[in-house]
């Protein structure tokens, strides 16, 4: 018998963000001996109908037994909407947030509309037209709105997950490439350079620290160090507030590195002062390195961050609370360290590989049609995955 086929469909697929990422987590795996994984990756400016029809046609010549669709906003109705057009037999969406969530205060007037818009009509929409809907954290699945639009479709979370690997050191080769100090103690953001990633509260904090204002702060003001890593349109915004710490080097802003897992290792306190947040891969990679975090107490963030035991929560937009928890933590190497091996035993616990692809495969199963389930079983680590097929359609 032929093995079903799925197609992921995913925006941007040769991008960093969580959608791509969990889309090579799976066709990597071990899954790829039970299931034909297929990747449609796309790129669609506004509602353009001539670009949903190459969709369309590219399902069809796939055949999928199942398309997933990962991520909602105004590319995934659009993909919806061409995997109906196919008449695909099961349609899956993955919600790895939501437009909704992203209203802020610092947005133009245009911007806010068009978030309403994806958000309250575009997006109810792409539910409605699933077969079957699953969230990446309970808090976005416990939302109101989602509940409405996947009555007796939406299946219980999966988690985002990475692979565990071993504990790594400290690097002080690669302190010194950003000119940090040995004893200096390195604060680590990583994530899109975004207003909605609270960047700028952590600007105020930051400025704050190295003032020497609030209790110990005198004593550290020089060796506390902060390292932002990713990219963005706000990013030389982002950069123009953090400006005269950079000429201090108290902050460096490196744009996108792929070196991920050896920056992790060389910090002592990961940072994520994001306004709204689903299930970050951010703090998961800290976690795997054993570090301490400090977070703000948002969506998925309360799911992965045990307050006082693998990490601190901090309300969203509040300068204060951050920098009382990065120095509570700062000057107590015994709790950032058995916060850090707490955070990776929860990680094995919770948010590995494995879990992803346990859970993944049940629900592809469930989806199935008797003809079509695949019911061996087998070990789903250390297997070489296959060359999975990636089709990019822009418009």
């Amino acid at each position: 018998m032929n093995k079903p086929r799925i197609v992921h469909m995913v925006e941007a697929y040769e991008k960093v963000g969580g959608p791509p990422r969990l889309v090579r987590l799976i066709t990597a795996s071990p899954l790829h001996e039970k299931y034909d994984f297929h990747v449609l990756s796309y790129s669609i400016s506004g509602f353009n109908l001539r670009a949903v029809f190459d969709l369309r046609r590219q399902i069809v010549r796939l055949k999928p037994d199942i398309v997933h669709v990962h991520g909602l906003k105004s590319d995934g109705l659009l993909a919806t909407v061409a995997a109906r057009l196919a008449r695909v037999p099961r349609l899956l969406v993955t919600v790895h947030g939501s437009t909704a969530d992203a209203l802020g205060d610092y947005q133009a007037l245009t911007q806010k509309l068009r978030h309403w818009i994806v958000g309250n009509i575009l997006e109810p929409a792409t539910l409605r037209l699933a077969d079957a809907v699953y969230c990446v954290c309970d808090a976005m699945r416990r939302q109101p709105r989602i509940q409405k639009h996947t009555k007796g479709r939406l299946h219980d979370t999966i988690y985002n997950g990475i692979r565990i690997n071993p504990f790594v050191n400290q690097t002080d080769s690669l302190r010194k490439v950003f000119g940090f100090a040995k004893d200096d103690l390195i604060l680590l953001y990583t994530g899109r350079i975004t207003k909605d990633k609270g960047l700028e509260v952590l600007a105020t904090t930051m400025n704050a620290i190295v003032r020497g204002d609030g209790p110990h702060a005198t004593h550290l003001r020089d060796r506390i160090k902060l390292l932002l890593v990713g990219d963005g349109l706000a990013f030389n915004e982002i950069r123009a507030l953090f400006q005269s710490l950079i000429q201090t080097n108290h902050v460096v802003m490196t744009g996108k590195r792929d070196d991920i897992d050896d920056l992790n290792a060389m910090a002592d306190i990961f940072v994520f002062p994001s306004f709204h947040e689903n299930l970050p891969f951010s703090l998961l990679e800290a976690m795997n390195a054993g570090r301490a975090i400090v977070a703000t107490a948002v969506g998925g963030n309360v799911e992965v961050v045990q307050d006082g035991q693998t990490g601190i929560l901090v309300p969203a937009r509040n300068a204060t609370a951050l920098a009382n928890a990065i120095l509570r933590l700062a000057t107590d190497g015994e709790l950032r360290n058995s916060m850090g091996e707490a955070g990776r035993e929860r990680l094995a616990i919770h948010f590995s590989a494995d879990a992803v692809i346990t859970k993944t495969d049940a629900l592809y199963q469930s989806l199935l049609p008797k003809a079509k389930t695949v019911t061996e079983s087998r070990t789903l680590l250390d297997v070489n995955a296959g060359q999975v097929q990636s089709i990019s359609i822009e418009s």
